[in-house]
């Protein structure tokens, strides 16, 4: 049960797309206890990825450390901030901006993500799903390309 939990945090902080059944990921790091899996992204030059690993924590320390947007930069891969513009915990929704720090040449990036946490009452199972927005309430930030769909 933790190892989906930390699959779907990790989704949700890297950015990585939802696969549909006959969409196969091809697994491409298997080390540390960390694995990390990738496919092709049919109609887009980039390629989506996944991955789990398993932490020793509770539920509820796993959700704090996930929660915890000022230290996020510190464990998310090429995460510079992540800046929490809503969140309604009776809802269990958030709206969070992520910028990233992209390899030189290319520009560092920015998206507006809105999300919900939900826990399965018979399972115990969290998921988070988000989804790229838009719109004039989160305007376009210097010096980032901002980035259009995300899932």
């Amino acid at each position: 049960m933790l190892t989906r939990i930390i699959m779907m945090a990790l989704l949700l902080l890297a950015g990585a797309v939802h696969a549909g059944p006959e969409e196969r990921w091809e697994l491409v790091t298997d080390s540390d206890g960390i694995r990390v899996w990738t496919r092709e992204v049919p109609g887009s030059p980039l390629r989506a990825f996944k991955s789990t690993m398993v932490v020793r924590s509770s539920l509820a320390g796993l959700i704090n450390v996930i929660q915890d947007t000022d230290e996020a930069p510190r464990w998310v891969y090429r995460t510079e901030r992540i800046q929490l513009l809503k969140r309604d915990d009776s809802k269990g929704t958030f709206v969070i901006r992520v910028e990233t720090d992209f390899p030189w040449p290319l520009g560092d990036r920015d998206v507006v993500m809105a999300g919900v946490v939900a826990q399965d009452e018979r399972s115990g199972i969290v998921t988070i799903q988000s989804r790229s927005v838009s719109g004039p309430e989160y305007p376009h930030a210097p010096g980032f390309v901002r980035m259009p769909e995300m899932e």
